[in-house]
C-alpha cells in the first residue's frame, strides 16, 4: 500500500504491529503548533503521516518520533471563555468529589500554567510539571511552582508525593504510555486519585474526521483503550465517559491498592510455627498423624517444612501409590484408615473440606480426632 515504516511495537500492549497501516496522509504539517514566519517558508516542508491500529489491543498510534515544541507555546484554551469555565467547574467537582482542599495535586503537562492557576483559586497546593523549559518560563512569570520533569516509571518528580493529579491533553504525546502512566503512579500515595483527558477517537470514527490525524499526536484513545492504559499501568478506573459534544474522553482513576505481602509473609512463619506445634504435641502423645488431601496446599506446605505424619489421604486414584513431590510422603486411598489407622487427620483441601468431613464420618466411620489446616491455623472439630 506504501512504503511504511519498519514494523515497531505497540505503545500499548507491546505486541507487534501489522504491517499493513489503517492511514496514510501524504505531506501533512511536522507539527501543528509550527506556525513559520516568511522567513521560514522557503524550508517548511511537509511529512507523511502513517497510522496503524493493533491487532492484539485496538490501539491507534502512529509509528513515529515524539513531536519537539521549540516555540514558546501557550494553550489554546486560554483564549477560550467557554473551555476555561468548563475546565474550572470540571476541576472544582474533581476537587471537592476527592476532597483535594488543601492537598498536595501534579499538573502533569502543565505547559504554560493556566490550570496550576485555576488549581491554586479551587484551594489546592498545585505543582506543575512539563518537559518544556519554554512553556515553564511563562509558568514561572506568574510565580507557579513548576519543575522540569520529563515522566518516566523511575522518575521522582520534586514536591511529592502527591496526594492527586490531573493530566489534560499530554498522554496522546508520549511514545510509551504506560513507563509515562507508571512514572506518574508511583509519584501519587496509594489511594491517590487522577483525572486525565484526552480527544476522542470514537469522534473521529463517527464523524471520519481523517484531518484530526497529526504528528503531534502518536496515540489515538477510545473508551476500553484508555481503561486499559490506566489498569495497565498501576491505577483503578473510577469513571470514564465522553464529554464536550463527546470530542473527549475524561477518566477518573485511583492508584491501586496493592495487598502487603509483608503480612502474609510473617503468617507463613506463624502458620508453619503451628502446624509443626500440632503435630509435634500429637506426636509427643503417641499419636500417629495424617493429613487428607494431596493438594497443592499439602504439596506445598510438605515441602517447605518436614511433617512428621504417617501418610497423606486422598481420594484421586491418580495420585494414590505415589508420593508428594520433594517431600516424599506416601498418598494413600482413604480405605487406608481402616487397614493402616491413624489417631489424628488433618485436613488440608479447600473447597472440599465439608465433603471430606461427611466421607470421614459417613464412611470411614473414623474415630479420632479430625483437624482442619485453616489460614489462621489447625482448628479442631472432634476429638482432643
Amino acid at each position: 500500500m506504501t512504503d511504511a515504516p519498519v514494523r515497531s511495537i505497540c505503545r500499548l500492549c507491546n505486541l507487534l504491529l501489522p504491517q499493513e497501516p489503517i492511514m496514510v496522509l501524504k505531506n501533512v504539517p511536522p507539527q501543528i503548533q509550527y506556525f513559520p514566519t516568511e522567513a521560514e517558508l522557503a524550508t517548511d516542508r511537509g511529512s507523511d503521516l502513517v497510522a496503524y491500529q493493533c491487532q492484539s489491543c485496538g490501539h491507534i498510534q502512529l509509528n513515529s518520533p515524539p513531536v519537539v515544541y521549540r516555540q514558546g507555546v501557550t494553550s489554546t484554551t486560554i483564549y477560550s471563555k467557554h473551555m476555561l469555565t468548563g475546565r474550572r467547574e470540571q476541576v472544582k467537582d474533581f476537587i471537592d468529589a476527592h476532597a483535594l482542599g488543601g492537598k498536595r495535586v501534579l499538573d502533569v503537562g502543565c505547559g504554560d500554567g493556566h490550570l496550576l492557576g485555576i488549581l491554586g483559586e479551587l484551594g489546592a497546593d498545585a505543582i506543575g510539571v512539563d518537559a518544556s523549559e519554554v512553556a515553564l518560563g511563562i509558568a514561572r512569570q506568574h510565580n507557579y511552582r513548576v519543575h522540569q520533569v520529563y515522566i518516566t516509571h523511575d522518575v521522582v518528580i520534586p514536591d511529592g508525593p502527591f496526594d492527586g493529579f490531573v493530566c489534560y491533553d499530554v498522554i496522546e504525546h508520549v511514545p510509551d504510555i504506560r513507563d509515562f502512566l507508571q512514572g506518574i503512579t508511583h509519584n501519587v500515595v496509594t489511594g491517590g486519585v487522577g483525572l486525565i483527558e484526552t480527544p476522542s477517537f470514537e469522534k473521529v470514527i463517527e464523524t471520519n474526521r481523517f484531518y484530526d490525524f497529526m504528528q503531534d499526536h502518536l496515540s489515538y484513545f477510545t473508551v476500553d483503550t484508555l481503561r486499559l492504559a490506566c489498569e495497565l499501568s498501576g491505577f483503578d478506573v473510577l469513571h470514564i465517559e465522553r464529554n464536550r459534544d463527546e470530542e473527549n474522553l475524561t477518566v477518573i482513576v485511583q492508584k491501586r491498592r496493592l495487598p502487603n505481602f509483608g503480612i502474609m509473609r510473617a503468617h507463613q512463619a506463624k502458620l508453619m510455627e503451628q502446624v509443626a506445634q500440632f503435630i509435634g504435641e500429637q506426636r509427643a502423645s503417641g499419636r500417629r498423624v495424617a493429613i487428607w488431601g494431596a493438594s497443592l496446599q499439602t504439596l506445598t506446605l510438605s515441602s517447605l517444612m518436614k511433617l512428621d505424619v504417617a501418610y497423606i489421604i486422598d481420594s484421586a486414584p491418580y495420585k494414590q501409590n505415589h508420593f508428594t513431590p520433594v517431600s516424599h510422603l506416601p498418598i494413600v486411598s482413604p480405605q487406608t484408615l481402616h487397614n493402616d489407622p491413624v489417631d489424628v487427620v488433618i485436613i488440608n483441601a479447600p473447597r472440599y473440606e465439608n465433603e471430606i468431613i461427611e466421607q470421614i464420618q459417613r464412611d470411614q466411620a473414623f474415630k479420632g480426632t479430625v483437624a482442619v489446616l485453616k489460614g489462621d491455623g489447625v482448628t479442631l472439630l472432634s476429638g482432643s
